[in-house]
């Protein structure tokens, strides 16, 4: 009885501190990625993941017509690199943006000319970063917009 009770509080405390952990990610993005300039503002569609290397995560967000955007991923600084792929929903998740094929840049400008569905891919790759750490750290994806004035 006395062993079982070690294992169950042992269990126990571990799952809040996994618990404790999402949500120290919470806000991540919001301490952790810069808005470029203050013509951009934030958008609520940003987000924040707890990733291990090799682990992927996806966020969905509307881009909207006329709108210039500004999306980027900001990382615990034991990530050295983080990509960053933009796929569109709507053409069989062609790929838009890879920031691989740009030495994992982490962050990218865009003009939208018509609303749509987009699918922001986040993975934390073997390349560059070390496979044996096998701790989930903080990941944000900050997306932000301003209204094309050049567009009208």
């Amino acid at each position: 009885m006395r062993i079982s009770g070690i294992v169950f509080l042992f269990l126990l405390l571990r799952a809040f501190s996994q618990e404790a952990n999402a949500q120290a990610c919470a806000d991540y993005h919001t301490r952790a990625c810069p808005i470029p300039d203050f013509s951009y503002y934030y958008d609520q569609q940003s987000t924040s993941v707890s990733l291990r290397v090799g682990e992927k995560a996806e966020v969905n967000i509307v881009v909207f017509e006329l709108t210039d955007y500004f999306v980027s991923v900001c990382s615990h600084r034991k990530f050295k690199n983080i990509n960053l792929r933009i796929l569109d929903d709507a053409s069989g998740r062609k790929v838009l943006f890879d920031n691989a094929a740009e030495s994992y840049v982490d962050s990218v400008k865009f003009t939208n000319n018509a609303t749509k569905k987009l699918i922001l891919e986040i993975l934390v790759p073997e390349e560059g970063n070390d496979k044996s750490d096998t701790r989930e750290r903080c990941v944000g994806v900050l997306v932000a917009k301003r209204i094309n004035v050049d567009a009208f």
